[in-house]
This record gives structure tokens, sequence and C-alpha cells, in this order.
């Protein structure tokens, strides 16, 4: 009898014990979602004020960005630890919590110098990029490389010809960075003129017939030029002209758009080299888009559902806009499961198909699936293109992925048609086109597979 009542206490006594553990573990971690959670408002709060104001000081920059990254992955640590729990998932790396508290508390503190100077850096005007509800008509991110175009634009020029280019991936964002700095209130009063150039028009501008060219040469004032470059072929026209505007007796700056890798070696400074964002970085973003101004934590399951989808986009700004209309249109949770659902499908298809992720396909401007019909068959896009013409001006219907998706569309079964991916709301207004062909998953062959096999025989 002693034994079983020596063994009942100690039983009870050990399920005491677990039950205290676990209880001020549970406030403990508790008390840390709480702290981290001020901690990210505290640094929104200095972030925001940053951003209204014109900053050219580079250590300040520095300092900014480091505070935006940690906000980041202070985000995503919040946001993962609070979608795990919703879905009864245990979040076994609590000490990315600590981490990301000590990270904000130390950006946080030193950041006392950077308040102060921060008040004397002026104000821009607000704009109306500033004004709209959604993220989607904003430019997210790209705030030290914004500041760094501003300041090349702004700076006095020690060269007659000065040039920067701006590179990176396609689809990255480099157009709408650019005419973001454009829109500026300081920039245009700065220049008397602003021209821009396409390919094609570099082409032709060594004809003196063109308009442009007679523009160009007449010009007596500050001049800025913005160059998009589509094709590395497209240099020798470029170098040509870049002759012809040293011979011009007044100060140009210009831009260079290209996702060239070796447009970076025509520069007169350092080339600007856009990035993809960091998985934390995308997912706030991802994330303002599809809650809009709803708040996410009061959607725990719809968060943790959100996070999947960002993972899947893999940094594809198209989709994140695509997918996050339709989200917050509807906030149910059966339609944001079929939407996963969907995604994860389609993903698996175009590994099965292409061994690649379809952003991937995209960045190297190669065939890839823009739909998935339930039938087996697939709308392949075999070449892709952006578009400033408005759709109302051709007159031309056009099939969208939101009409796919939402099963309103009339898919054309034989010949090429066009499907518009997405239409930017924001300048310089492009529209992502597809052309793009019905045919059986069974039947997609890559072209590049394709063109090695003919190799071969």
């Amino acid at each position: 009898m002693d034994i079983l009542f020596s063994a009942l206490a100690s039983e009870i006594a050990s399920r005491t014990i677990s039950f205290i553990v676990a209880k001020y573990q549970e406030q403990t971690t508790m008390d840390k979602t709480i702290r981290l959670h001020q901690l990210l408002l505290r640094a929104r709060t200095i972030i925001e004020e940053a951003d209204g104001r014109h900053i050219s000081n580079q250590a300040m920059l520095l300092q900014l960005r480091q505070l935006r990254n940690a906000m980041y992955e202070g985000h995503y640590v919040l946001d993962t630890f609070k979608g795990q729990t919703e879905v009864n998932k245990p979040f076994n790396n609590l000490s990315k919590i600590q981490v990301s508290i000590e990270s904000l508390e130390s950006t946080i503190g030193d950041l006392k110098e950077f308040v102060v100077f921060l008040m004397d850096c002026p104000r821009f005007l607000r704009e109306p990029y500033n004004t709209y509800l959604f993220m989607e008509r904003c430019m997210f991110g790209r705030h030290v490389e914004k500041d760094r175009i501003v300041d090349f634009l702004m700076q006095p020029s020690s060269l007659s010809l000065e040039i920067l280019p701006v590179i990176g991936p396609r689809e990255i964002g480099k157009r709408t960075l650019v005419e973001h700095v454009l829109n500026k209130e300081m920039v245009q009063k700065h220049f008397s003129h602003i021209i821009r150039l396409s390919s094609d028009d570099l082409n032709n501008i060594e004809n003196d017939s063109t308009s442009k060219g007679h523009n160009l040469i007449s010009f007596t004032e500050r001049s800025l030029l913005v160059v998009e470059l589509e094709h590395e072929a497209d240099l020798v026209a470029w170098g040509r002209f870049r002759s012809s505007l040293s011979k011009i007796n007044i100060m140009i700056k210009v831009l260079l758009i290209s996702c060239v890798q070796k447009v970076s070696t025509s520069g007169t400074t350092q080339a600007l080299k856009l990035k993809r964002m960091r998985s934390d970085e995308f997912w706030n973003f991802f994330r303002t888009l599809c809650f809009g101004s709803e708040n996410p934590y009061e959607h725990q399951f719809l968060l943790s559902m959100a996070m999947k989808m960002a993972k899947l986009a893999k940094g594809d700004f198209v989709c994140a806009n695509i997918v996050s209309r339709l989200l917050r249109a509807n906030f149910s949770t059966e339609f944001w499961s079929h939407m996963l659902d969907r995604m994860i499908k389609g993903q698996r298809l175009h590994f099965h198909l292409f061994g690649e992720h379809a952003n991937d396909r995209v960045g190297k401007n190669r065939s890839h699936i823009v739909f998935d019909i339930a039938d087996g068959t697939v709308i392949l896009a075999n070449k892709i293109y952006t578009s400033t013409t408005s759709l109302e001006d051709t007159g031309v219907l056009k099939i969208t992925v939101e009409n796919l998706l939402n099963k309103t569309a009339i898919i054309p079964t034989e010949g090429n048609f066009e499907v518009l991916r997405w239409q930017s709301p924001i300048a310089p207004y492009y529209s992502y086109l597809g052309n793009c062909v019905n045919k059986k998953a069974s039947q997609v062959v890559p072209k590049e597979r394709y063109l090695k096999r003919k190799r071969k025989v």
C-alpha cells in the first residue's frame, strides 16, 4: 500500500511540475510575442517617418536599410509563430523570436543620432502613390535604390555625360522604380527635358529625320535620358548613340535600364543592381496585398495559408498581385484553401514538365504554364512581353488570368491567343501579356529540350 501511495504521489508531483513549467513557458512565449509586436510598431513608426523625407546621407540610408530588414524578419517570425499556433502545429524555434527581439532592440537603440538628423531632412510633398489605400497602387520597398537614383540625378555633374545603369532580372520592377523617381516634383523641376528611348528608337535615331534626334540636338539646358536596352545586341546601337551624345556640349544624365548584365559596364558610375526580395521582405509585401485594410491577426487560419502561398509564389510580383486581388475579394476559408491547392498542383505540374519554377522560366523568357485546365490541358505561354498601350485602345478582347481562375473565360481550342497576366495600376502602367496556345500537358516539350534533341539528330 505504501508503494502505491508513493507512486501516486510521485505521479501527481510530476504532473503538477509539468503543468507549472508548461504554463510558465506559455506565459514567457506570450510575453515575447507581445514584446516583439511592440518593437515592430516602433520600427514601423521610424520607417514611415523616414520614408516621408529626402535622406542623402549614405550612412543614414544604411541604418534605415538595417532597420527595415530587422522589421521584415520580425514580422516573418511573428507571423510564422501565429500561423503554426492557429493550426495546432508546434513552433519549435522559439529562439528565433528572442533573436528578432534582440535584433530590433539593438537596431532601434542605435538610432538616437539617426532620429535627430532625420528631423533636419526635408519632407517630400505628399504624392498620389502615398495616398492609396492598398499597396498594389504603391511601389513597395526599393527605398535605398530610389534614393540612390535621386542622388545621382540631383548631384552637380562633373562630366557632360553621366550614366547610371539600372539592371536586374525580368519583371523585378526596374522601370517602375525609375518611373517612380521621375514622378517626383524635385526631379521634374531639375531637368528641362526628360526623354525616353527604347531599343527601336536607338536603332532609328541615327537618321537625322527622326523627331527625337532633332529634339535631342536642340537641347540647351539640363537633359535626362531614360534608355531601355532589351537585348545584348542593342549595346552596339547604344555605343554609337553614346558617341554622338559626347559631341553635344550640354549636361546630360542617362538612366540605362536593362536585364542584360553586360550593360553594367556601360556606366560612368557603379551600376544599380536590383535583386529579388528576400523571403521575409516578399512576405510583408504579399501579406499587405492579401489582407488590405483587414487586420491579418484576426484571420489566423487565413494567415497560415497566405504564408504557404507566398512561399509558392517565390518572389513573383505578377503572381502576388493576381492571387492577392482574388483573395482580398473573398475572405472565406474554403476559397483560400482552393487557391492554395491550385498553386500547389500548378507548381508540381511545372516541375514535372520543366524541372524548374515558373518564375525562373519567366526570368529566362522561356515558355511556361499560365493556367492548368482540369481536363489535362494547359495554357502555355510561348512568349511574354509588356505593353503600355491601353487594352481599351487596342480593341482586342484579351483573356485575363482572373477570368481563367473564375472560369468565365472563353478559351480558343486552336491557334495562338493573348492572355493578360496582369495590368499594373502604377506608372508606367505596363500590361504583362503572354502569347499562348492551348495544349495537352502530355504534349508539352520545353523548347530548349527540343533544340537539344534536334542537335543530337
